[in-house]
């Protein structure tokens, strides 16, 4: 005989929430129960909610994102469409201006370009045979464009990208837009 008492082991079933004697008998009489299966059933049913919520969410976020880029990019469109873009008549009065020079064909050309140009480079950045950021001006802008594409003139698209479609109704969306074509058709006369 023993001097202390020793307890059996025990599992804990996750669907019951509760401790069960741990052997062959006492599992196979819990599991077939009519408690452990409703309670096993009820548990299937809430991780399939909870996983059908997500999904839903999920979608719903996505939507919401992918309408903001629409707007986005039609907002952008306007944008430049409506004159904002016509910013080099200011670019004198704002100087010199920082952009990206691409790899030429011609490296002789772009460094006697170089060598006219009296700015500071920005960044040492990655090799001269990947382009680096310096300051340039717009006559050498105009210079480097007259080489790669001769006298052509830059032509800007006019017809706009897609309004954003949301599904369901936006009827204040579209009152707006409408009244901003009337307001722009009022302008124009």
């Amino acid at each position: 005989m023993t001097d202390y008492w020793k307890s059996g082991a025990k599992y804990w079933c996750d669907d019951c929430r509760k401790f069960i004697t741990d052997n062959k008998v006492s599992r196979k009489h819990h599991e077939t129960g009519a408690t452990h299966l409703d309670n096993r059933r009820k548990r299937l049913n809430e991780m399939k909610n909870k996983k059908k919520e997500k999904a839903k969410e999920d979608s719903e976020i996505d939507r919401e994102i992918e309408r903001a880029r629409r707007e986005a990019s039609h907002a952008e469109w306007k944008e430049m469409n409506q004159g904002h873009a016509s910013a080099p008549k200011y670019a004198a009065a704002l100087g010199p201006t920082v952009g990206y020079i691409a790899p030429s064909i011609n490296p002789s050309y772009e460094h006697a370009m170089m060598q006219q140009q009296s700015s500071v480079v920005i960044s040492s950045g990655p090799p001269r045979s990947f382009g680096s950021w310096n300051y340039f001006d717009e006559e050498m802008i105009e210079a480097q464009r007259k080489r790669l594409y001769g006298n052509m003139q830059q032509q800007v698209p006019q017809v706009p990208p897609p309004v954003p479609q949301v599904q369901g109704s936006n009827n204040k969306r579209k009152r707006k837009d409408q009244n901003d074509n009337q307001g722009d058709q009022k302008e124009e006369e």
